[in-house]
């Protein structure tokens, strides 16, 4: 559950870097943490800023080519099948989320659209 519901969704990758290669998802590659190419893991992550802070939406590992062999697929399979503890945001809820901001960003720039809905809705109620 987020506290905030306003805000501005950002969508970013993470970079990791990693010593070993036994992490699953870690390869050479651009490491953004290091600015380089390197060993890491990078992911995509999606968080809510606020204003005042950021709150976490979630994140995909990414995979390189060389990881999506029958190998640490059947292990990121058992872990994407593992239960979570505690309640998840799903993608739909997210959705919903945006949605909610995107409608009311619009309502806050054209005061005259709500206005307009209101009024087709009595309109609509009065011809049942």
């Amino acid at each position: 559950m987020l506290p905030e519901r306003r805000g501005v969704l950002i969508l970013d990758g993470t970079s990791f870097p990693k010593q070993g290669p036994a992490s699953v998802g870690v390869a050479r590659q651009y490491c953004g943490a290091l600015g380089k190419i390197a060993n890491c893991q990078v992911a995509v992550t999606a968080a809510l800023w606020t204003g005042v802070r950021a709150w976490c939406l979630g994140a995909l590992l990414y995979l390189p080519e060389k990881w999506l062999t029958p190998r640490a697929h059947a292990y990121v399979q058992r872990e994407r099948m593992r239960p979570h503890r505690g309640p998840t945001l799903t993608f739909p809820a997210v959705r919903a989320i945006v949605q909610e901001i995107f409608t009311a960003l619009l309502f806050a720039a054209k005061p005259r659209y709500m206005h307009w809905m209101e009024q087709a809705k009595r309109e609509l109620q009065l011809r049942i």
